[in-house]
């Protein structure tokens, strides 16, 4: 769970009702998009974040909330109408706006009052990281599999379920406990982006740097060549 974000955020989120210990996804996604707004466009009142109509907030869409999951590094599924079809969520929202009004944070410069509402999106993601790790995986072993063929089985599987990105960083992170034993291994969130946590990669063993990643991208090599920048080395 992301610590940074404004208590009164954080007091807030538990308030809401639970199901399966989260609120409705729908509040989720409606958060992450006001927020996302308010960055741009900051007004805590709600008619300033209502779409003609006035029942729903304005920009709550699923693909709008997979663009700002996505800029946090979560990827995978969670919401089809980004909280269009929760009747409830303008007061949430409301309620949402109405606990960030104390921080004051219209007297603060962008720059910062941007950093105080990135948090409180960061507390979030945490959250929908945590509702994914916790739609476990089923996975019948085999003793007279391959350990190859049983890794391989496990990723097949988490792929089934859009978990192949976070299993695969944690069966490294698995690893690297196993084979440095007298080292610790870094535990972070999968959701959390390298350059969020300051890290070198998803692992930093002494002087290496591990990138965990099932589709390598050009982002995942510009990490690599700053590791190199920097005296580290990159696997």
């Amino acid at each position: 769970m992301h610590k940074d974000a404004p208590q009164a955020f954080q007091d807030w989120y538990s308030s809401r009702k639970k199901y399966g210990g989260f609120p409705a996804k729908g509040t989720m996604a409606g958060a992450l998009v006001v927020l996302e707004r308010l960055k741009n466009e900051f007004d805590l009142s709600i008619d300033a974040h209502t779409a003609e109509g006035g029942s729903q907030i304005r920009g709550a869409s699923g693909a709008s909330v997979k663009k700002i999951l996505a800029d946090f590094g979560e990827t995978r599924q969670f919401v089809s109408e980004g909280g269009r079809t929760n009747r409830a969520l303008r007061s949430e929202v409301e309620a949402m706006l109405t606990a960030l009004e104390p921080l004051r944070l219209v007297k603060l410069s962008n720059s910062k009052r941007n950093k105080a509402l990135e948090s409180c999106q960061l507390f979030l993601v945490d959250q929908v990281c945590e509702f994914h790790n916790k739609q476990r995986l089923e996975i019948a072993f085999d003793p007279s599999m391959t350990t190859r063929d049983l890794v391989q089985q496990i990723l097949e599987k988490a792929r089934e379920c859009e978990q192949s990105g976070q299993v695969a960083q944690y069966l490294i992170g698995a690893k690297l406990a196993l084979r440095f034993p007298d080292l610790e291994i870094s535990n972070d969130s999968y959701s959390t982006a390298d350059k969020q946590l300051g890290r070198a990669g998803d692992f930093l063993v002494k002087d290496t740097a591990f990138h965990v990643t099932i589709t390598p991208m050009d982002k995942v090599y510009d990490r690599c060549k700053q590791n190199a920048e920097q005296g580290l080395r990159a696997y």
